[in-house]
């Protein structure tokens, strides 16, 4: 899972959408400029030292081959894809994890129904 924050920006549209595609570029090298998100859900989280962060979940369907690279050392000690299965079974995952990427992979099978 990729995260960030959202910079300063110009008003308009489309601002954590704009977040979420650099933070996959500067993490992963993944270019996700063209590619369609798709909006899975929100929530309030407590940060550090009492502070309150608001996670926003997007998920994006990626064309066979494309391989994510350690672009940022300095934030992530791995890139890769995992399946739900192998997400639950590493121990370095945590217990919240799961459930959203399940939550996600829902919405994706879903956006046929949903328009």
């Amino acid at each position: 899972m990729i995260g960030g924050h959202v910079e300063q920006v110009e008003p308009g549209s489309g601002v954590l959408e704009a977040a979420g595609r650099r933070e996959v570029l500067e993490e992963t090298g993944i270019d996700l400029g063209e590619t369609p998100l798709r909006y899975v859900e929100s929530e309030v989280l407590a940060g550090e030292a009492g502070s309150t962060q608001i996670s926003v979940t997007f998920v994006a369907e990626l064309g066979a081959g494309i391989d994510a690279v350690l672009a940022a050392p300095e934030e992530l000690t791995e890139v890769g894809w995992w399946t739900e299965d192998e997400l639950v079974r590493d121990p370095r995952c945590p217990d919240w994890l799961p459930p959203l990427v399940a939550r996600a992979a829902l919405s994706v099978g879903n956006s046929d129904a949903s328009g």
